[in-house]
């Protein structure tokens, strides 16, 4: 018996699963955007595309696919590169040596021109078969559409992309509020503008200060030579990442729901100055070697978040013990020039030198190079100049060394005055954030905290007590 086709079925079968395709990526594609929107903060009145969402909740740290005709060329400069390293390392290896690579030694470039046949035969033919390579068109991680966005917010002048403070948001602010909120915490005590930065006048004195050190033998040539011969400096850079964190619930889920921001709202920003570039890094980098081990012995200090759970594990407290989160407000910026430099002296000072690989330099001397470091944060914003006169820049590599220090010795210092010190079962410290384990009442860590907040003019401390569960 014969089969019958229905044509019009067999149609219409072929119409539907294309349609059911269709309506698939549809949602595929909206549940993507609503993952994105999650991860973009936008507080702006503009809103921003379903293309632009997805292209920026990738991460400002995301790269782009390179274009085909440059990745042959960068493949040939990297294999050059790694050619050079490999005649190097024939010539200067030494297999009886377990001396480790010098913690200033600067990058020479240099390259070798007599070398053993074997290894010269090696790159020669491995350098052919490279550049004989044909490359293949690999596919693009953007689509055609969010490469258009990527464009256009490129093109955008009004606007200011940052990662928000505390948390992996792209926050997309206006290019004004972002300025207002930068000029609102430059005008302070804090901060002073200036209009002739010196900076050969503190070259000089960094140069001047070296030399000193190298005659007397506390520098040995590798060190002195990584710290003085620096080219180009410019001044530091101020940027700002937004404390969406701050705002309140309520205006924060709206702006969220919304996707944009109608009315003006300005969250507060952590300051950041990068100082790459500028005449203080590279003896901010020698100051801050002599200090992290020192950070590493302090009774308090916590590594990471595993140091922090091995440490934890082992207590053994009571079930009605209290958990206790503090933080110090503003810490790097509440510190005078003169107790970080104290503090600093009397630490290193009680150190052992045994610790370093490198000749450690006198207790003046490095105390005279943190100096040059804190008394000439200079720093350029919107087009101006200015100076830091309180406090460790965020952004300087000795910065959260020289606080981690001056911190400890202040809570060290509270805790003596505290009557019941007896009962802290646990205490450590991630920079500005504290967590405690105490078999007591509220009323007596209220007392400690009251203690805290009158110890410092400058320094405040903000904190939580439960018995069941806390952030830390």
């Amino acid at each position: 018996m014969a089969r019958r086709f229905n044509r019009n079925a067999k149609s219409k079968s072929k119409k539907n699963r294309a349609m059911n395709f269709k309506a698939r990526k549809i949602r595929e594609h909206k549940n993507k955007v609503l993952i994105a929107r999650d991860h973009v903060f936008n507080l702006t009145p503009d809103k921003l595309s379903d293309d632009e969402y997805l292209l920026l909740a990738k991460g400002l740290k995301f790269v782009p696919s390179p274009v085909s005709h440059k990745v042959k060329q960068q493949v040939m400069k990297d294999f050059n590169e790694f050619a050079r390293k490999l005649k190097c390392r024939f010539i200067f290896h030494d297999p009886d040596s377990d001396n480790d690579i010098h913690p200033f030694r600067m990058k020479s470039g240099f390259e070798p021109q007599i070398m053993n046949n074997s290894v010269q035969t090696y790159i020669d033919k491995t350098r052919l078969e490279l550049s004989s390579m044909e490359v293949r068109k690999s596919s693009d991680n953007l689509s055609t559409s969010e490469r258009r966005a990527l464009k256009r917010l490129k093109d955008r002048t009004d606007i200011i992309i940052k990662k928000a403070d505390k948390n992996n948001m792209c926050v997309v602010t206006r290019k004004t509020d972002y300025i207002l909120e930068g000029e609102r915490q430059l005008n302070s005590k804090y901060y002073c503008k200036i209009t002739n930065p010196k900076l050969n006048h503190l070259k000089d004195s960094i140069t001047q200060k070296l030399c000193e050190m190298n005659t007397k033998g506390v520098l040995d040539h590798i060190t002195y030579d990584c710290l003085w011969k620096v080219k180009n400096t410019r001044v530091g850079r101020l940027y700002l990442l937004p404390k969406i964190h701050k705002l309140n619930i309520k205006t924060f889920n709206e702006i969220k729901n919304n996707g944009s921001c109608n009315s003006p709202i300005i969250p507060p920003g952590r300051p950041i100055i990068s100082q790459i570039g500028s005449p203080t890094e590279r003896i901010s980098q020698y100051v801050d070697y002599f200090l992290t081990p020192i950070v590493q012995t302090l009774s308090t200090y916590i590594r990471d978040s595993s140091d922090f759970i091995l440490k934890v594990e082992q207590l053994r407290p009571q079930p009605k013990c209290l958990l206790v989160s503090y933080d110090v407000t503003s810490l790097y910026t509440n510190m005078q020039f003169e107790e970080l430099i104290t503090a600093v002296q009397i630490a290193y000072t009680n150190f052992s030198k045994a610790e370093y690989t490198i000749p450690a330099p006198p207790t003046a001397d490095l105390c005279f190079l943190l100096r040059l470091v804190l008394e000439n944060n200079i720093f350029e914003f919107n087009s101006a100049m200015y100076k830091q006169t309180i406090g460790c820049a965020m952004g300087s590599k000795c910065s959260p060394s020289v606080c981690d220090i001056r911190l400890h010795q202040i809570t060290d210092e509270i805790i003596d005055k505290f009557t019941g010190k007896n009962d802290l079962i646990y205490h450590g410290r991630y920079r500005d954030d504290g967590f405690i384990i105490f078999h007591g009442s509220e009323a007596v860590i209220h007392e400690l905290f009251e203690i805290a907040n009158s110890h410092h003019p400058l320094l405040k401390f903000t904190y939580e007590i439960s018995t069941q569960e806390i952030n830390f």
